[in-house]
């Protein structure tokens, strides 16, 4: 007899005793149907679960003043390359914000093997002063504010997935971020100063084999239209697997320790580690367009993309004494058969081939001097614009625009400018903030920091960077400037953090304006930014 009959059985016995004894009667009112307990949540005295909390609490301030570079509007949008302030624009380019954000992030354990996370953000982003009291306001004037009010999504759930030790591997599953090698494209968001990170619905199993880790990886990036077939109430149900985004990945790694790396390194050893990822992706249909009404649509609607890409990522971290070499190379194929938006109106083909890396030294000279130096590739596209943020919204991209879609159907079918992770920084000014992440583009950056004095370390860099494709850039040309950053950063032992830096781009050619209505010379930007922390 199987354990569901058992508990059958155990259910019809217990409700036959309630029937004839009043004091059993009064047990099956206060259970219910507890005889029929799920048996996956039976109560285990061995187990020794607790809650700890981590995460931080930031505060961010910046002052911009002319990333415009006074250069004037592109030619397709006619908007400039960073906003401007809305009122006299052209006496006064200079702009001013704060935020903040409160990162939660518990961690349950529930055995000495299963762990639960998560990841909670509270007020994340929000701009000081950004939400004013309504009703502490008089005849719809600001000036009259004297209080703020929380937003309707004070509180986001951003990760929650599990970790369960198995006799053969660490298993993960749920919602979580994902990191790998130097962030380059796989970041996790996770630093004091990011904004995005990647964050995947994933299953997968992690397996020691010999010295290496041997993992294996499930992913659902899309899972198009659902229905719930109970009017909201229980679970929703995807409406067609087809159109499902999935992708597979097999890593092997070499990874130690931190402990284990200071024991080599005291003992005056080497430390290396590597890594090598291969991801497929794939999906068979897609229903771009989705009913206004929230119905599920139809056949008729379907586009069919026949998508299959492949991405190999490989990184190495080679560490002696006083000197750590690190590298990660990553190359992306892909082809969609069908790249339309709009359904029953189909396109040629669609391919894409990007390749970019990272390669950095750093070396320490002496006792708290350290030198750094490092290069950066993405491969480009000879479309103009730099297709950081393209959007679905423009038809094709022209000469002079900062950024547009990088094919132009039906010529132009194939996508090349490979994208660096957002937060995975370089600079203050070109590649963070107005262009929006490195790509089209190689870099030399070289970096002396010295400290921590006193809980006090100073960092100074100059980025020196060209585009991969004259023909991106709003000039015409492939110089897109130097920039020079300066950094003093702040941390007590009671983990109270303050950085402040400020960084200045001295612009090239790349970005002048050459429209005949609007020709200009790109000149000097300016950013001061601030950040606030408390680690725990």
């Amino acid at each position: 007899m199987n354990r569901a009959a058992s508990l059958i059985l155990a259910a019809t016995a217990g409700a036959t005793a309630a029937a004839v004894s009043p004091q059993a009667a009064c047990a099956a009112d206060e259970w219910g149907l507890g005889a029929m307990r799920d048996p996956f949540v039976a109560e285990d005295p061995a187990l020794d679960p607790g809650l700890s909390l981590g995460g931080y609490f930031r505060m961010r301030g910046d002052v911009f003043d002319n990333l415009d570079l006074n250069r004037g509007p592109t030619p397709t949008t006619g908007e400039t390359v960073f906003p401007v302030p809305l009122t006299d624009a052209a006496k006064n380019d200079t702009l001013t914000s704060s935020n903040l954000r409160l990162r939660l992030e518990p961690h349950i354990r529930v055995g000495w093997e299963v762990n639960v996370h998560a990841v909670i953000d509270c007020l994340d982003n929000v701009v000081l002063g950004s939400t004013p009291a309504t009703s502490n306001r008089w005849a719809g004037m600001s000036a009259a504010a004297t209080s703020q009010q929380a937003p309707a999504d004070s509180i986001r759930v951003g990760r929650v997935w599990a970790e369960i030790g198995t006799p053969i591997g660490l298993l993960t599953a749920g919602r979580m971020g994902v990191q790998w090698g130097l962030g380059v494209l796989a970041n996790s968001g996770d630093c004091l100063d990011c904004d995005q990170g990647n964050v995947v619905d994933t299953i997968g199993l992690a397996l020691p084999v010999g010295q290496e880790i041997v993992g294996l990886a499930y992913d659902v990036a899309s899972s198009g239209p659902a229905f719930s077939p109970w009017g909201g109430i229980g679970q929703s149900i995807d409406a067609d697997p087809d159109d499902d985004v999935r992708s597979l990945s097999l890593a092997v790694m070499r990874a130690d320790t931190p402990a284990v790396r200071a024991i080599k390194l005291r003992d005056g050893r080497h430390v290396l580690n590597y890594g090598l990822v291969a991801s497929y992706r794939w999906q068979n249909v897609d229903f771009p367009v989705v009913p206004a009404d929230g119905a599920l649509p139809t056949a008729a609607q379907a586009v069919r993309r026949d998508l299959s890409g492949v991405l190999i990522d490989a990184h190495v971290s080679w560490q002696m004494p006083h000197n750590h070499l690190e590298f990660e190379a990553a190359v992306l194929r892909a082809r969609m058969e069908d790249g339309s938006l709009v359904p029953g109106l189909s396109t040629a083909p669609l391919t894409a081939l990007q390749w970019g890396g990272v390669l950095r030294d750093t070396f320490e000279a002496i006792e708290k001097l350290t030198f750094k130096a490092e290069v950066g590739l993405a491969s480009g596209d000879p479309a103009p614009g730099f297709g950081a943020r393209p959007g679905a919204e423009r038809d094709k991209a022209r000469a002079g625009d900062l950024d547009a879609p990088q094919i132009a159907l039906p010529d132009d079918t194939e996508i090349g400018n490979f994208r660096f992770h957002p937060d995975y920084h370089v600079d203050l000014i070109l590649f963070r903030e107005i262009i929006g992440t490195v790509t089209d583009a190689m870099y030399l950056k070289p970096t002396v920091a010295y400290g921590p004095v006193m809980g006090l370390t100073f960092e100074a860099s100059a980025i020196y960077s060209r585009a991969m494709e004259a023909a991106s850039t709003p000039g015409g040309e492939a110089s897109l400037g130097l920039e020079t950053d300066l950094a003093v950063r702040y941390r007590s032992h009671d983990r109270f953090v303050l950085a402040l830096e400020y960084g200045v781009l001295f612009p090239g050619a790349g970005f002048d304006n050459v429209a005949p209505a609007h020709a200009a010379t790109a000149t000097t930007a300016q950013r001061l930014h601030g950040t606030l922390g408390v680690l725990f």
